[in-house]
């Protein structure tokens, strides 16, 4: 029902369903409206068999110079709405009277809610009117991709767990539409033909060579959040329904991928195997550097504390090749282009780092033992605080001097 985000701002206004034929009276006249505010607009396909309507959702991108929320509340004959600025999705409250549709609403403070989706480009408005069609099939691709240890969303397909690396990654497989469903196995062709009937949807959704029916349910059962609002959607619930019904019956000849399996195909089929490997074995080396090779460890090795702690972890860093930068083993791009959603840093590590990761506890400790006792002997690790001090407080003299020219001519 629409009209839920009302509830305050309209606390004794109506939002009755609508028939089709009132819904798609409203399509055609608010489509060319809003067209003449924003470049691209599109309203996803409904709900196959829907009987009625609580709201209109439109999908749209590209504002005209200095459009505000205003315009487009006047445009559409809103009397109250609720504005999110940016990239997001407003809500307006229409009175039915205003739109002159034919139709006599039960009540005389009637009105319809239509929420605007702005998307940032047209990629992420293809992607979102894609996601948003047919009612719930998004959501149901969404469980499907879940049985995979996939997630499927409007911004594209991802792993469902983040990569361990510190701090942990989203690592996305692909943001194209067309790819993803390509790799699920499902008919593009098939989908632009629309459906008639949820069993159509449910009967593709099916075709997928990862579709387990089995699988489909655990894996509802094992989402813990949002569970009150997936108990709602009547399409979703059917679909849930139809897996029990599936797996209850004579199981399928063809052979089944498992979802650790599955998500081992995706990496490879879209190209981030490598990319998602290499950020593993990144963190791996450096967490192993922190782990084995720290200040406390070092104490405890050559009984020492203090400044040549330090002056022997640098020389152990500087016998294992130093601290230059390795360049990345890979690189960071999805579907043939750069992927900004992965900071190059994660895939950073120093030579010795990687050298280090090579050793063993016990050759780490017998490597940084025989350099203590070497700097030792050589008068390395009799630290003058004296000297120390003087030269810190020459290199501050120095900076001011070197500063004092840009402030006067300032």
């Amino acid at each position: 029902m629409g009209g839920n985000a009302f509830n305050v701002l309209l606390p004794n206004a109506s939002f009755p369903r609508m028939p089709p034929q009132v819904y798609l009276g409203l399509k055609a006249k608010l489509t060319p409206i809003l067209q003449a505010l924003y470049s691209i607009v599109a309203i996803p396909h409904e709900a196959p068999e829907k009987p009625d309507h609580g709201d209109l959702d439109v999908v749209v991108c590209g504002p005209c110079d200095g459009l505000v929320h205003e315009d487009v509340r006047r445009a559409l004959k809103s009397t109250c709405s609720i504005p999110l600025e940016g990239n997001r999705t407003s809500n307006f409250a229409i009175p039915v009277e205003s739109l002159q549709l034919g139709w006599h609403a039960p009540s005389k403070e009637a009105y319809i809610q239509v929420d605007v989706r702005v998307c940032a480009n047209a990629q992420d408005w293809e992607r979102a009117v894609l996601f948003s069609s047919y009612g719930d099939t998004g959501m149901m691709l969404g469980l499907l991709a879940r049985s995979m240890h996939l997630s499927l969303g409007s911004s594209g397909l991802r792993l469902a767990n983040p990569v361990p690396t510190s701090p942990p990654t989203t690592f996305y497989l692909s943001y194209s539409f067309p790819s993803i469903f390509a790799f699920l196995g499902l008919s593009m062709d098939r989908w632009e033909q629309g459906f008639q009937t949820q069993r159509e949807v449910f009967d593709w959704i099916a075709s997928s060579p990862y579709y387990v029916a089995k699988r489909l349910v655990s894996s509802d059962k094992d989402q813990t959040g949002h569970k009150k609002a997936r108990d709602a959607r009547g399409m979703y619930q059917n679909f849930l329904e139809f897996n029990r019904s599936q797996n209850a019956s004579t199981p399928s000849s063809r052979s089944v991928v498992t979802g650790e399996a599955a998500m081992d195909m995706a990496l490879v089929y879209f190209g981030r195997r490598q990319l998602y490997d290499a950020l593993l074995h990144t963190s791996s080396v450096k967490k192993h550097a922190k782990a084995v090779f720290t200040g406390r460890s070092v104490e405890e090795w050559t009984e020492m504390k203090g400044m040549p702690i330090r002056l022997i972890m640098e020389e152990v860093r500087r016998r294992l090749g130093g601290t230059d930068i390795l360049p990345a083993e890979c690189a960071i791009s999805i579907d043939g282009e750069a992927d900004n959603s992965i900071s190059p840093a994660l895939l950073i590590m120093t030579v010795w780092e990687k050298v280090l990761f090579t050793m063993s506890s016990g050759e780490i400790r017998t490597l940084t033992t025989i350099v203590k006792e070497e700097m030792d002997k050589e008068g390395k690790l009799a630290f003058d605080w004296r000297k120390a001090k003087r030269q810190k407080e020459e290199q501050k003299a120095l900076q001011r001097q070197n500063e004092r020219p840009a402030v006067e001519n300032d």
